[in-house]
């Protein structure tokens, strides 16, 4: 019976907490997790600095996992288009977007992000249980 409570609450509990908001706009300061690299294009004003390269804006770089995106707000001409600022941490060389770079993105691949970032959480915690559940035997 406890290794079935623990089971419900690594994997209910973690999809009650994330939540669904796949539905509606994208709000300012929603956070999606980057579950993939892509390349993006640089909307900084100003330039933005990584160890070794400068990038202004329209200059292309690379986001990476495990940044993570903060909505800024949407573009405002119905494109469905939001202006997100990228975070993380390390160092960052070569083509690799420094913290703060800003860029625009497709409403859909901001919640895209978010769905993979979401069931990875979902089928981690339900590979926890099973190791739990395996090991306390």
């Amino acid at each position: 019976m406890q290794t079935v409570k623990m089971l419900l609450i690594s994997v209910v509990l973690p999809a009650l907490i994330i939540g669904c908001s796949d539905f509606g706009p994208v709000q300012k300061g929603e956070t999606a997790n980057i579950t993939h690299g892509t390349m993006v294009i640089v909307k900084n004003l100003q330039l933005v600095k990584n160890v070794d390269r400068e990038f202004a804006y329209n200059a292309q770089c690379h986001v990476k996992p495990p940044g993570v995106l903060v909505a800024l707000g949407d573009d405002g001409l119905g494109y469905g288009h939001i202006l997100v600022e990228y975070k993380i941490e390390g160092t960052l060389t070569g083509k690799e977007c420094p913290p703060g770079t800003l860029f625009f993105m497709g409403f859909d691949e901001f919640r895209s992000f978010q769905s993979r970032a979401r069931r990875q959480q979902m089928a981690d915690a339900r590979e926890k249980a099973i190791v739990m559940r395996l090991t306390s035997q």
